[in-house]
């Protein structure tokens, strides 16, 4: 049985309004603090794509929704602002939040999800632990990537 909620109900009831404007994402979240939402097809959204969308407009392909208060998991949609890859990356580094490239993953760390994988993890659960994709663990579990390991 479907929802009667409207999308911004259900999304609403997933957001804490805080003092500072933020409007932070309580509902299901990436490992990197980006909420997760579906809409009204079920499709899952990142939660700060989908309060632009819906509050301000369409975002234009190849487009990012970028944060003005740099908090991953806000949706607040005057705190979001569109932005091409560049541009975003460009904010970062104007705000001193640039990091540079690091690899997730190690030699250690490849070992333990293959013996997760070996115990009957699901690859999700294991992607979800270790914040990385999916199709990372498919890779290692078939030894496409990491298979020196």
């Amino acid at each position: 049985m479907r929802s009667t909620k409207t999308f911004e109900q259900r999304f609403l009831s997933h957001v804490s309004k805080q003092a500072s404007g933020c409007w932070i994402w309580t509902g299901a979240k990436l490992c990197n603090g980006y909420g997760r939402v579906r809409d009204a097809n079920m499709k899952p959204l990142l939660a700060h794509r989908a309060s632009y969308e819906h509050y301000v407009g369409s975002i234009p392909a190849g487009k990012y929704v970028c944060h003005k208060c740099d908090t991953p998991s806000c949706v607040n949609p005057v705190h979001l602002f569109v932005g091409t890859p560049t541009e975003n990356q460009q904010d970062a580094k104007q705000k001193g939040r640039a990091k540079k490239a690091t690899f997730k993953l190690d030699k250690s760390k490849v070992e333990i999800i293959k013996n997760l994988l070996n115990e009957g993890v699901s690859q999700s659960k294991i992607a979800n632990q270790f914040c990385i994709s999916q199709s990372m663990v498919s890779n290692i579990n078939t030894q496409k990537g990491w298979a020196n390991v």
